[in-house]
């Protein structure tokens, strides 16, 4: 894994949590015109433009799968969960009460809420039975994605096989 700085890290942070938020929003969006279904005023209001809902629905779905994509992507170069994951099992410095009090006095200024808020602050010690305890759950999501997902994905939505 290359070098990772602290800086780098937190933009790592910021990438991942933008897919994951685009993936949130997609799938209630998704949810959301599916319900249709079951609401006759609803299904009516839909169905007389029904090609463009069902295009709506689709794309949806599309860009649900690319992003799921994205997030448990396992190359060495892409911003997923699983190189975010390792950076925060390698650099637990980066969460140090003395880390977040350097980040927040970045402008000058001390904030008022900073010594109330240390009060809480988890420090992660590298092998910690919560980072292992969050390894296994990526684990597990991880296994879900490669084996309910992925194939989905590249069958139906990234790639047309016969």
């Amino acid at each position: 894994m290359e070098e990772m700085i602290e800086a780098k890290y937190w933009n790592e942070c910021k990438l991942l949590s933008t897919e994951i938020d685009n993936a949130m929003a997609i799938f209630h969006t998704s949810e959301e015109i599916s319900l249709a279904l079951v609401d006759e005023q609803m299904f009516l209001a839909l169905n007389a433009d029904a090609l463009f809902w069902k295009i709506q629905l689709y794309s949806l779905q599309t860009a649900l799968f690319i992003v799921l994509g994205r997030i448990f992507d396992t190359r060495a170069n892409a911003h997923s969960i699983h190189k975010l994951f390792k950076a925060t099992e390698t650099h637990p410095e980066f969460f140090s009460k003395e880390a977040i009090t350097a980040r927040q006095r970045s402008s000058g200024v001390k904030p008022d809420w900073l010594d109330e808020f240390l009060i809480g602050v988890w420090e992660p010690e590298p092998e910690s039975a919560v980072l292992k305890a969050l390894r296994k759950e990526l684990t597990r999501y991880s296994k879900q994605f490669k084996d309910v997902y992925c194939p989905i994905r590249h069958h139906i939505f990234a790639h047309k096989g016969a």
